[in-house]
């Protein structure tokens, strides 16, 4: 009839209808066309929709609409939640739906699941954490059982509600692992099941809203009910703060005054007809500025008014907007950030307004910029900082973590500390640890760690319990500082004050021995050149003076251990002493050791004495063969030019930024522990069985280093192997300089000397010396009687030999008196041993020689000779 009605009056028609199918099944469709000619007869056009979807989503939105209308009306929160439950079910067609609340007690009864049904009421361990089943619809409509009561975290429920996430959807609700009870869903044939959480304005979780169906959620369902649990959750705040007070208008009207937080309401315009008294506080208005007629746009920023317009329209045509943030402006211009919670309220099915309440953002951003600036402070912090959770449990690391230990942020959280221990500590040294911040008391002390590489460093660390505003523990802070190299700074610096004193003990002795071994060599000497050629006694003194040698070499040892004593160093290539030392130990060590090296070709010049070299890299390679005697291994002996920056340098007491050559022997021994890497560079200690090493080797290679401008390091692990690294100063643009030394006869003279000496034994050896050598030779053992001597006859010499330590005044003192009496006399200066002077020390005086006793007699003769200019 509507269609022919149509026809008639306007030639077209459009029309809604609800049919039925083949099976039974209703559907809605719509039907739009016209009539036309067509040959001289009139034909009829339609197009027919189904509209059945259409149909569904216009009653969603309708009975949405008319769950919100309700929910703003008349009621107890205990009802208006019930209304949400049932709109659930009959909106999304669910089975059933359920809201659960947390506690806002102490107390739990046995309905808890935290609670053995025996035990009665208790004290709820999760305190505050428990969710109670408030309302129900749909099957199961009682809220008596089991889950009565759940606890955070336990559950379908309670892991919603324990989640980071809005919700939680699953529309294969008996296979999906997440979801315990399979066999009941599957009994009932529930296919879906969702959850979201009901939040409060800060974010904190005060509920969940769940269902179950036996139809899938489509995405449209699954937003529409996440749309309604915002509204629950609207409703179950505004209700707490302001439906339950409603019995008693006087009681509702004070408490609106009485809330921190602004409490308004607007007609559909946005004009203001309610505030509270801090609407005037906050924003500088009289109240009769706002009952002439004052408009809550002026209430924010211009810039925020066509936004906050927009949102006002979308609210009152029933969307639900949570939480939007807006600038404030007061009265005198100036601003603050709010949040605005608002909806709309109807009288007679119209909407008459908004009603909502606004909070004053001010303390809550500054506390975030708060916490966002410690947080930048920890991030950019040098020191690790790592915060864990009451289980120990890794919840941040800063940067300077992931620098120091070598694991990434991602790494570590959820991870445990232990998983840098190096083993190092025992279980007591963890147990008192944990005693002690479990009491919420800081922890002081040093670990030592292990990095992701496996590498082990020390550092100092603080551990400190963090609190609630209830005074319980939520989490530990860690501060923690890395000082290996500090610490190995200290182990060079002790090392270096334990060889000063040695040295200081060793010149001592060297000193006095010297004397004697001049004497015991002097004589041999004399005695040698006084025997008659062919004679038998010269081989015994052949043997004696070898001896000797033998210990003024030993002498000459402990002086380098104590860096007094210092050989003629010139620019030299290490490289080919280090090869001729390797041709050595090849011919030397078993078959069983393989000798590797990489001498680098362009390996720099190092100012250095080639004995000594020899010496080091003999004493550090003979080391390492003695490491794999027993086993066998490798042996290897690297050159190469290296550059330390001020970092590097840094962790080597004895070193500055520069170019050094690096030599390197290493070996795949047994090791040594820390404890014995303490040792190996004091002298007289070794590993080795008795007869087999003095425990010299190592002390003279570092004392030979030391005295070279370098240093000397060792890192091994037992059964790894050792390592060993010397770092000597390269001279740049040096070159190299060999010298031949062949055996020439002894040089002469008949020059007139002053010889002056305190021992009397000493004077006697160095007369009949220099009287064989064929000079005149004047003696005292009186410092200032040989200057009076010299000042009364200065040009009575033609040269001067003194020792350097003597009583009244010392050698060089007494070379500077004489040089003033006659500024060309030569002089000739002798020491075993001196802390105050060196040969460069002697020469910028103007001493023409410095002679190392025991003196023998080629070095006296030629020292001679030179002092004189020939």
């Amino acid at each position: 009839e509507k269609f022919k009605k149509d026809l008639r009056e306007i030639g077209e028609f459009y029309a809604e209808s609800v049919d039925v199918r083949k099976d039974g099944s209703s559907f809605s469709i719509e039907v739009r066309g016209g009539a036309f000619l067509y040959k001289g007869r009139h034909h009829l056009l339609a197009v027919i929709r189904d509209i059945s979807e259409r149909k569904r989503e216009e009653d969603r939105i309708e009975g949405l609409n008319r769950l919100k209308e309700d929910l703003l009306g008349s009621g107890s929160l205990a009802e208006k939640i019930k209304r949400i439950t049932d709109g659930v079910v009959n909106i999304l067609g669910a089975d059933f739906a359920r809201i659960w609340l947390t506690n806002q007690g102490d107390m739990c009864d046995s309905g808890c699941m935290h609670a053995k049904v025996s035990e009665g009421p208790h004290v709820c361990r999760e305190r505050n954490r428990c969710l109670h089943l408030v309302a129900s619809s749909g099957l199961y409509t009682h809220i008596d059982g089991a889950h009565r009561r759940v606890p955070f975290g336990c559950y379908k429920i309670g892991r919603v509600a324990a989640s980071e996430e809005p919700g939680f959807l699953t529309n294969d609700v008996t296979h999906d692992p997440r979801v315990h009870n399979h066999e009941w869903a599957r009994e009932l044939g529930l296919v879906s099941f969702a959850g979201y959480r009901l939040l409060s304005h800060e974010g904190a979780p005060i509920g969940v809203l769940a269902l179950f169906s036996k139809q899938a959620l489509s995405p449209r369902e699954e937003a529409l009910l996440q749309t309604i649990a915002g509204t629950a959750s609207e409703v179950i705040l505004v209700s707490k703060s302001l439906d339950a007070l409603r019995e008693s208008e006087e009681k509702y009207r004070d408490l609106v005054v009485s809330l921190p937080q602004i409490v308004f309401e607007t007609d559909v315009s946005g004009n203001l007809t309610f505030v509270n008294q801090n609407a005037f506080d906050l924003f500088g208005y009289t109240k009769d500025e706002f009952d002439k007629g004052f408009n809550a746009l002026q209430m924010i920023v211009p810039d925020d008014r066509d936004r906050a317009m927009i949102n006002i329209q979308k609210i009152l045509n029933g969307d639900i907007l949570v939480g939007e943030e807006y600038t404030a402006l007061r009265k005198d211009g100036t601003t603050f950030p709010v949040v605005i919670h608002s909806n709309f309220f109807m009288r007679d099915n119209k909407p008459m307004g908004l009603r909502g309440l606004i909070i004053n953002l001010s303390k809550t951003k500054k506390m975030e910029t708060d916490v966002k600036r410690r947080a930048m402070a920890m991030d950019q912090s040098t020191e690790t900082i790592v915060i864990t959770d009451t289980k120990g449990v890794i919840t941040y690391v800063n940067p300077a973590f992931e620098k120091t230990t070598g694991y990434s942020r991602k790494e570590a959280l959820g991870k445990n500390p232990r998983i840098l221990k190096s083993g190092k500590q025992n279980a007591m040294f963890y147990d008192e640890l944990w005693q002690t911040i479990s009491k919420g008391k800081t922890w002081s002390g040093r670990f030592v760690n292990c990095k992701k590489d496996g590498s082990q460093y020390t550092e100092e660390a603080t551990i400190s319990p963090v609190f609630s505003d209830e005074g319980e523990i939520v989490n530990y802070v860690a501060v923690k500082r890395d000082i290996s190299d500090k610490l190995e700074l200290e182990t060079q610096l002790q090392q270096a004050q334990k060889m000063e004193a040695i040295g200081t003990l060793a010149g001592g002795i060297a000193h006095d021995f010297n004397n004697i071994l001049g004497g015991i060599m002097g004589y041999a000497e004399l005695a040698k050149m006084k025997a008659p050629a062919g004679s038998n006694v010269i081989a015994d003194l052949d043997k004696l003076i070898k001896s000797s040698n033998r210990a003024a070499a030993l002498i000459k040892q402990i002086l380098t251990i104590s860096r007094r004593h210092k050989k003629e160093q010139r620019p030299v290539q290490v490289r080919y002493i280090a090869d001729e030392a390797l041709k050595l130990l090849k011919a030397t060590l078993p078959t069983t050791i393989e000798i590797r090296e990489d001498l680098a070709r362009d390996a720099g010049v190092v100012n250095a004495d080639p004995t000594q070299m020899h010496q080091v890299i003999m004493n550090l390679a003979t080391n390492a063969g003695h490491a794999m005697q027993e086993n066998g291994g490798v042996l290897e002996v690297s050159l190469a030019n290296v550059e330390l920056d001020d970092i590097s340098a840094s962790k080597h007491l004895d070193l500055t930024a520069g170019s050094y050559l690096r030599l390197t022997v290493s070996d795949t021994g047994h090791g040594m522990t820390s404890e014995i890497i303490e040792r190996i560079f004091d002298p007289y200690f070794t590993t080795k069985d008795t007869g087999e090493g003095t425990g010299l080797g190592l002390s003279v290679a570092q004392g030979i280093v030391k005295a070279h401008g370098g240093t000397i390091t060792v890192y091994s692990e037992l059964g790894n192997g050792t390592t060993f690294n010397v770092y000597l100063p390269i001279i740049q643009g040096a070159e190299t300089e060999e010298k031949e030394e062949s055996e020439q006869p002894l040089p002469t003279g008949n020059e007139r000397i002053l010889f002056i000496d305190d021992e009397q034994l000493l004077i006697e050896i160095g007369s009949q010396m220099l009287e064989l050598l064929g000079y005149e030779v004047v003696t005292e053992r009186i410092s200032v009687q040989a200057l009076e001597l010299f000042r009364a006859e200065p040009d009575r010499f033609d040269l001067v030999i003194t020792d350097m330590t003597m009583p009244d005044m010392t050698g060089d003192k007494l070379a500077q008196e004489l040089m003033k009496i006659r500024p060309d006399i030569p002089v000739i200066l002798c020491t075993g041993h001196s802390k105050q002077i060196s040969e460069e020390t002697a020469r910028s005086l103007g001493i023409r020689a410095f002679v190392m006793k025991p003196i023998s007699t080629r070095v006296m003769a030629e020292a001679v000779r030179e002092a004189l200019g020939d």
